[in-house]
């Protein structure tokens, strides 16, 4: 883009430089010498009237000034010829210079028939001589004058189309430039975009939970690129974090169900604890129970004892009411064993 630039700036730089040369050209060149035409005319013109104003008056400063006016055409004629012309310029300045030699002769000739004052004979000479060429002269010039203003106004018709070729040709390189541009900028844009866009697509189907999505294929070397290089490292390390999730979940689920199995095993043990607890507690109350039974039997025996060795004694003292005694102790002592 830069260079397409430089490239315009110097081909605008070119043809403006070549249209200044050209303008400077046509200024020095061709207005020079339509101005210098101008001055041939007048000074032939002045030339003329000092040599009329010699025949009428007769003084010699008019020969004088006659003179310059001469040596004023050759330097307008040589500066002519110095600048350059066309073919047709310059035989038109050879056929001035021919009049003019003439119409410098025949002067020479009025100016010795005035010195001499013959005149008839001078005048005759200025009317039919003189005067024809100097009004020849002077249509040369003019021709010369149209000349040189014809190549002027082609001069500035192909400068005019010059400048309308340079405007057209900045113009369209301006519009290469620009849709070059637009082109770069829409290709940097699309550069620039269509990853920032797959990163983004990646991201929504992250987000979804697909993770099972290809990689994202991007080659640019620039920050774009190393964020899709860290976009897919980044998938590729949940993907290795779900899948350590995923095993120690199996591992957790595989222990609650050992938990579950150890519980229910627990339960089990705990009821058969607590059966044999409640057995044993039975067995302790039965005990208990026995016991209870065994105090009574054992303080029944001791009653039974004392009683019987209360009867005992009395039998000792009455022996019939001992054996009453005795045989209702024999009577009570199993009704009490079988209590």
């Amino acid at each position: 883009m830069l260079l397409l630039l430089v490239a315009v700036a110097g081909i605008g730089f070119s043809q403006i430089s070549s249209i200044d040369s050209r303008y400077g050209r046509i200024i020095e060149d061709r207005i020079h010498k339509e101005m210098l035409s101008k001055d041939i005319i007048a000074s032939v013109s002045e030339r003329q009237k000092y040599a009329r104003g010699y025949v009428i008056v007769g003084d010699g400063s008019y020969l004088t000034g006659y003179s310059k006016a001469n040596d004023r055409y050759k330097e307008l004629t040589a500066e002519l010829f110095r600048l350059g012309m066309t073919s047709e310029g310059q035989k038109l300045v050879t056929e001035m210079n021919e009049l003019h030699t003439q119409h410098e002769e025949i002067i020479d000739r009025v100016v010795a028939l005035k010195q001499q004052n013959k005149v008839e004979e001078y005048t005759r000479l200025v009317r039919d001589e003189c005067t024809p060429v100097g009004e020849l002269f002077i249509q040369k010039a003019q021709e010369f004058v149209a000349l040189e203003q014809k190549l002027l106004e082609q001069d500035i018709v192909e400068l005019e189309s010059g400048i309308q070729s340079t405007k057209l040709l900045v113009v369209l390189l301006s519009a290469l430039a620009l849709l070059t541009g637009v082109g770069i900028a829409f290709m940097i844009g699309r550069a620039i975009s269509h990853p920032v866009l797959l990163i983004t697509q990646a991201a929504e189907q992250i987000a979804a939970g697909n993770l099972a999505q290809a990689d994202i294929s991007i080659k640019n070397r620039d920050e774009i690129g190393e964020l899709a290089r860290h976009f897919t490292q980044m998938k590729h390390n949940l993907q290795d974090l779900l899948e350590r999730v995923s095993f120690h979940s199996q591992q957790v689920a595989a222990s609650s169900e050992e938990l579950i199995a150890s519980s229910e095993l627990t339960h089990q043990t705990a009821e058969h604890v607590s059966q044999s607890i409640q057995g044993i507690a039975a067995g302790a109350e039965q005990q208990v129970n026995d016991a209870e039974n065994a105090t009574q039997l054992a303080e029944a025996s001791r009653r039974l004892c004392s009683k019987y060795q209360r009867a005992w004694s009395m039998r000792s003292a009455h022996p019939l009411k001992r054996t009453k005694q005795q045989r209702k102790v024999m009577k009570w002592l199993p009704n009490q064993s079988n209590k």
